[in-house]
């Protein structure tokens, strides 16, 4: 019964490697700045929550000189998160159907590619989100648990029953990121908080390091309201993370932000934002251990614009077959914004890197023109998770359609038009 049920779901998707009409996008310099931000409440907090349409007929996108855009899948129910397989494959998270796709994006050539259903929802994963994987497991970061399965690679389904390796408090900001880290003895699991501001028991709104020889898991970074994206530099090898922040404050308080991460670091949240004399007004700070922990509020790397919603986190090793500029930098998914008067997010963005394995202090555009209408908000897709297949390019989800895409580099150096 069961290999008949995995049999029937080893399909074609129903649209694959259709080119997207794209239109060249110059890049420039996007600042944030900690001494240009302004007070508490000096605009309203809006709510305009984003009207999602269907895709146009004949859709324009926008991506740098000689980038393409293809569909790789769609059909897919809300996919949140992406994880490179062995062999050029994909493991896709469908978080609220409880389900895990396997694409094997080779195996179909121009006519198709094939899909797994790795893990079906009657095996009770409560809000998959979070994978990895090594030679002998497979792991799953639940809302409420992180799970292991015993796994061999190019299997197409979970076997076995999973273990599970931590549990933590499930709901409130659920998502669950997880990397494995380079050396293969730990992984790393974010844990949003449950709410939008105010102070919550550990270990909400930390990032915690899972170690894999059997001792307790232990919390890594705190006072990190919303971590969504996490991935290890290939250079530095340093753990970086995408935080989405509080709301509530006016249309540019709070940045989001990406911050490089190390055991021990406190990043302000709910008291303080950005910084250790930036207050929130709405949390008081009681006795002198809080303030001494306030006072250590680390500064983040990067700032990105407030309510953009960073999720998908992704570094361009040297064989991702992009040009130099892009090799070693970030690329970084805005899902849009809920809480600003005029939307912003709804596309990529690249964070450029020094060889060394620094940034170099901005952002840039990559991917635009999901959002249609900034003023009502009206938009088409969503970008939520993202991942760098070597040798391809860059592969996001949108959750807003159900498509996977793929952006690649034309060896001509000419913007890739759809017929």
């Amino acid at each position: 019964m069961w290999l008949r049920l995995v049999a029937s779901f080893w399909i074609a998707v129903s649209t694959v490697h259709a080119a997207i009409r794209v239109e060249t996008l110059v890049p420039q310099p996007i600042r944030i700045r900690l001494e240009d931000l302004p007070r508490p409440y000096q605009t309203a907090s809006a709510e305009k929550y984003p009207r999602i349409v269907p895709p146009p007929k004949d859709p324009v996108l926008h991506l740098p000189q000689g980038f393409q855009l293809t569909v790789l899948a769609d059909g897919l129910d809300s996919p949140r998160w992406i994880v490179p397989g062995p062999n050029g494959s994909l493991f896709v998270a469908e978080s609220y159907s409880g389900r895990i796709w396997l694409l094997e994006l080779e195996a179909g050539r121009s006519t198709g590619i094939r899909r797994h259903l790795f893990a079906p929802e009657g095996i009770g994963l409560r809000e998959p989100f979070g994978m990895a994987w090594d030679e002998h497991w497979f792991y799953v970061a639940c809302t409420d648990r992180l799970l292991r399965f015993p796994y061999e690679p190019g299997q197409t389904f979970l076997k076995g029953k999973g273990s599970v390796l931590a549990v933590y408090p499930g709901g409130g900001h659920w998502t669950r990121s997880l990397v494995l880290s380079p050396d293969g003895t730990a992984l790393y699991v974010g844990i949003g908080s449950a709410g939008n501001v105010g102070w919550e028991r550990s270990p909400r709104a930390t990032v915690l390091q899972v170690p894999l020889n059997g001792s307790p898991p232990k919390v890594w970074v705190r006072g990190i309201r919303n971590p969504v994206g996490l991935a290890f530099h290939p250079v530095t090898r340093e753990l970086w993370c995408v935080v989405n922040e509080r709301d509530g404050l006016g249309d540019d308080l709070v940045p989001d932000y990406m911050a490089c991460l190390h055991p021990g670091e406190f990043y302000g949240w709910p008291a303080v934002y950005l910084s250790s004399h930036l207050r929130d007004p709405r949390i008081e700070i009681f006795g002198p251990k809080l303030h001494t922990l306030v006072s250590q509020t680390k500064t983040p790397e990067i700032l990105f614009q407030a309510h953009s919603a960073p999720l998908g986190l992704a570094f361009a090793a040297t064989e991702t077959l992009f040009p130099p500029r892009y090799q070693n930098g970030a690329f970084v998914s805005f899902h849009g914004s809920w809480n600003r008067t005029v939307a912003t997010g709804y596309k990529i963005v690249f964070v450029p890197f020094a060889p060394e394995g620094r940034p170099l202090g901005w952002y840039e555009d990559f991917l635009t023109g999901f959002l249609l209408d900034a003023d009502r908000p009206i938009a088409w897709g969503r970008p939520t998770g993202l991942a760098v297949l070597p040798g391809k390019g860059v592969v996001f989800s949108d959750d807003a359609s159900g498509r996977i895409y793929l952006i690649s580099y034309g060896a001509s150096g000419k913007p890739s038009v759809a017929p």
